[in-house]
């Protein structure tokens, strides 16, 4: 990947514990060895006055959904992809 490159992936936040896990969708960027760089604090939405851009988004949440998932406290820690993804 080269450097800015980003895609949406799933993150989880374990809570510390005290709760169950939390999942959201954040856009996640990479340096150029392709490992994570950087991420998006607030989760994604999907507001817009334009519905193609609205599926665009869609289509690119479910891609995320195929990577395994990022531990938000231990970012850029790698979770493996949950059996019901697959």
């Amino acid at each position: 990947m080269t450097k800015n490159t980003w895609n949406y992936r799933v993150m989880i936040d374990d809570n510390d514990g005290k709760k169950s896990p939390t999942y959201s969708i954040h856009e996640v960027y990479y340096h150029e060895d392709g490992s994570p760089e950087d991420y998006t604090k607030m989760p994604e939405t999907m507001i817009s006055d334009d519905v193609e851009e609205i599926f665009w988004c869609l289509e690119n949440y479910i891609k995320a959904f195929a990577l395994p998932m990022i531990s938000i406290p231990n970012f850029p820690k790698e979770v493996p992809i949950h059996e019901s993804f697959q």
